[in-house]
C-alpha cells in the first residue's frame, strides 16, 4: 500500500539530496548528515539521487 502510494506521488518529497559527482566517501558522509537532519525535522518523504548519471565518463 505505501509503495503504491509512493509510486503514484501521493507523498510529496519534502527534501532532496543529489549525490551525483561526489566521491563515495564524501557521498556517504553527506547521506548520513542528510538522513540525520531529515529525522530531526521529522520528514517523512525524502529523495536521494545517486549513481553516475547520464553524462558520466
Amino acid at each position: 500500500m505505501t509503495l503504491r502510494k509512493l509510486k503514484r506521488g501521493s507523498y510529496p518529497v519534502q527534501s532532496k539530496l543529489d549525490l551525483h559527482g561526489y566521491p563515495s566517501d564524501a557521498a556517504r558522509k553527506l547521506l548520513q548528515e542528510f538522513l540525520h537532519a531529515a529525522t530531526q525535522r521529522q520528514l517523512r518523504c525524502v529523495l536521494v539521487i545517486h549513481g553516475k548519471g547520464m553524462n558520466s565518463r
